[in-house]
């Protein structure tokens, strides 16, 4: 048995018992459901541990499903409240919908196992570098002219900074104006600033000890923060993870992976300070670890409640209008043939709130096709992401420009991500993917193609 089922298979042994006890004293027996089911698919679906053991992509899903289904519980069975539906009527509907995505999710997994065990065991550490050329750092210069200009790195942060961009522009409220179109060309600078990095660093006969060089440039490259966005932290990171098998052998993965990740740890508690020290408000650590926050984050049956309650007030005839509004609302052009009126992301928050001049709470998938397809749609969305995810992994161990690979590594871990983001999330991430990252990328790989490499 691995490390990754043992660990999960004790957390879960745990959070049963933890939440046992507690249902038992205090009623709401349906909520231990959700670490039983999650503790008797790991057992019944124990193959899967072995096939999919290298898989990143099956151990991101873990990471969410034991947020979600294992330590939720076991803070609300203790008492905490999710804020969000803590009371609905509709909390153990949503429970049996959490243990059906569970199960619909782990059919994904097994039907692919197979496949997915062959392509990464066939992977070598053959990978094609960026060339050593001229043409990417006058590429980068151009990239990070017109973000200058365009007011871009006003938003951009070291993490040592943030309590400063806190006062400045959340407390006080100063406006900073900033180009759309920079900020999305932020992005892509610093991708092709770290694959480039990656790639001298590989490619020097200087270098010796590559994997401490490509260590520090993952590390630097979680120092920067646009806003107070974590999750772009968190994203950046997971894609760099995932690259490392391609560049080195397992014994050196282990290393580089048990030196990131305390570190980034340490960094990440530093932006989570930041952000809830907004409006002068006392930061607390049960602000980031709570029922109401993994609730929040996780998607758990509380916004899924929340969800039912809102699939109550529209009519069957709509669903078709909310289909086609969640579908095209992130998309350029398209999206201003959208109407407000027929959005689920709008319906939901107006559940939450009782007004519609917020919308930040994030619509679980298993609602947003509750709302296109009626019941029959709670199931379709999460386990279509997943396979979408599970191919797209694929890809990455079968292309061999790194340029591809980071792209099709990105796009994986964001459709991995069914318990975290909504829907328009999904739309809008392929969007920018392909406008921002592949289009430029691609144009990249041609220009150093051309005899004009440095010597």
């Amino acid at each position: 048995m691995g490390g990754l089922s043992l660990l999960v298979l004790i957390l879960s042994s745990v959070s049963v018992i933890l939440t046992l006890f507690n249902t038992l004293e205090f009623g709401n027996m349906a909520l231990m459901l959700l670490p039983l089911f999650y503790l008797s698919s790991i057992i019944i679906f124990y193959q899967l541990n072995e096939k999919l053991i290298n898989s990143f992509i099956y151990k991101i899903f873990h990471i969410q499903a034991i947020f979600r289904y294992l330590i939720l519980p076991v803070l609300y069975s203790f008492g905490q409240p999710l804020n969000i539906g803590n009371e609905s009527n509709h909390l153990v509907i949503a429970i049996g919908i959490m243990c059906i995505e569970l199960i619909t999710i782990y059919t994904v997994f097994l039907y692919y196992a197979g496949k997915q065990k062959t392509v990464i065991e066939k992977h070598t550490l053959n990978i094609q570098y960026i060339k050593k050329t001229l043409i990417v750092p006058i590429v980068l210069v151009i990239l990070f002219a017109i973000i200058y200009v365009g007011g871009a790195l006003d938003k951009v942060n070291f993490v040592w900074e943030l309590a400063n961009y806190v006062d400045q522009y959340i407390n006080q409220g100063e406006e900073l104006e900033v180009d759309t179109l920079s900020m999305l060309l932020f992005n892509t600078f610093k991708v092709i600033l770290i694959l480039y990095l990656i790639s001298l660093i590989q490619q020097s006969k200087i270098i010796k000890r590559k994997k401490i060089f490509v260590t520090l440039v993952i590390l630097a490259s979680t120092l920067v923060m646009v806003g107070l966005s974590r999750f772009s932290m968190v994203l950046n990171l997971a894609v760099l993870l995932a690259m490392l098998p391609f560049m080195f052998s397992n014994k050196d993965v282990k290393k580089i992976f048990y030196s990131i990740i305390p570190f980034f740890i340490f960094i990440l508690a530093i932006a989570s300070i930041a952000k809830f020290s907004r409006y002068d408000e006392v930061y607390s650590g049960t602000s980031l670890v709570s029922a109401a926050s993994i609730n929040a984050y996780f998607l758990g049956f509380g916004n899924i409640a929340i969800g039912v309650e809102a699939f109550n007030t529209i009519k069957w005839s709509d669903s078709v209008l909310y289909l086609f509004n969640d579908t095209f609302q992130n998309i350029p052009l398209l999206s201003k043939l959208t109407d407000d009126t027929y959005k689920t992301t709008i319906r939901f928050n107006e559940t939450i709130y009782g007004h519609k001049l917020w919308a930040d709470q994030i619509v679980p998938l298993s609602i947003s096709g509750l709302f296109h397809f009626g019941f029959v749609g709670i199931f379709i969305y999460n386990p279509l992401f997943i396979a979408i995810a599970l191919f797209l992994e694929r890809c990455a161990y079968q292309v061999k420009y790194i340029g591809y690979k980071y792209i099709c590594l990105y796009l994986s871990v964001v459709f991995s991500l069914v318990f975290m983001l909504n829907l328009g999330s999904f739309y809008a991430s392929l969007i920018r993917t392909i406008l921002f990252l592949f289009i430029p990328i691609l144009i990249l790989k041609y220009l150093t193609s051309l005899k004009f490499t440095a010597r």
